[in-house]
């Protein structure tokens, strides 16, 4: 079984800016009745006898049960629930997975010469720097724990492992990994502008530029073909608005297209997905044969959409809104 870690990544970034409150009241809304008596939804949802203990490792917990269930949580954090850093250091380290460098996924947990501490979840990582989304804490270049919110905070790798502070490694199983999709995305703009070029050049001004980066002409080429076709099937999608909007909503459930359809919503869905970094091919047609079917899959798997392989209208809204 795997557990998707962007799934993970994308509900802690919407956790950032939630701030501790001084009561119960309130505990949903991320500053309402702010206080510093550590009372949070966390500890409501986790373990309600420790609310108004500190919540760093709390928060953590939280991120997993809400992404995962009572029983992946578990089986990821090795025990449950985790609210003690220094305990779950312990079991990942007898486990074989703590490690001096991080990867994005990675649960941290900061030394402060005498003991773990302070947790977080990292979120991204580059060859000087990692970044975490961590609670009970604020903003600062240091670590602070009982610091009071949910912050997103940078820190410089080298300095952290020299400080002892380490990444502990839950096992998620084969993740989706997307891919370089430079080339079909080239191929894919050159049709554009061979099939839709003078209706591209009607409304953007020029034809799109085959550079193989699906940046906003690109996707804005995809979106006049979608109303394009759409318009034939009743829609009412203005091509002057440079948005999917309620008209094109409207009209998505009658756009739906999978294997074996042969239109041109499906050399749209190729464009997106490639932009996505999730269809790369040699050739692109209009034709939904085996590789678009498992590039919507991987798609939807990833973005934590119904998995069908089709494109309706949830998947079209998705593919508009983030390729």
């Amino acid at each position: 079984m795997s557990y998707s870690i962007h799934r993970l990544v994308t509900l802690a970034q919407k956790e950032v800016g939630y701030l501790e409150k001084k009561s119960n009241a309130h505990l949903n809304s991320k500053t309402k009745n702010a206080g510093d008596r550590n009372y949070t939804k966390y500890w409501r949802d986790v373990d309600p006898s420790l609310q108004g203990s500190y919540w760093c490792a709390c928060f953590i917990s939280w991120l997993f049960l809400k992404a995962y269930g009572l029983e992946g949580a578990r089986t990821l954090l090795l025990h449950w629930p985790y609210i003690t850093c220094q305990v779950i250091y312990e079991k990942f380290k007898a486990a074989g997975r703590c490690f001096c460098s991080p990867k994005v996924g990675d649960i941290v947990v900061f030394f402060n010469g005498s003991r773990m501490y302070h947790t977080g979840l990292i979120v991204g990582v580059s060859k000087e720097r990692f970044t975490t989304i961590e609670g009970n804490s604020s903003d600062g270049s240091s670590v602070i724990a009982n610091g009071g919110a949910v912050v997103k905070k940078s820190y410089a790798l080298n300095e952290a492992v020299a400080a002892g502070h380490r990444f502990l490694r839950p096992k998620y199983g084969k993740q989706i990994k997307k891919k370089d999709c430079s080339k079909t995305i080239q191929l894919w703009q050159k049709r554009a502008n061979q099939e839709y070029g003078e209706w591209i050049l009607k409304y953007q001004k020029e034809r799109l530029e085959e550079d193989g980066i699906f940046g906003e002409k690109s996707l804005a080429a995809a979106l006049l073909i979608w109303k394009k076709e759409a318009k034939k099937r009743g829609g009412v999608c203005r091509p002057s608005v440079n948005r999917f909007g309620l008209g094109c909503k409207r009209i998505a459930g009658k756009c739906q297209i999978q294997t074996d359809s042969d239109n041109p919503f499906v050399f749209v869905a190729k464009g997106l997905l490639a932009g996505a970094g999730f269809y790369s091919v040699r050739s692109v047609s209009c034709r939904f044969a085996e590789k678009t079917e498992a590039a919507v899959k991987n798609y939807q798997t990833y973005y934590d959409l119904e998995v069908d392989g089709i494109i309706g209208k949830k998947t079209w809204e998705k593919l508009f809104a983030n390729p």
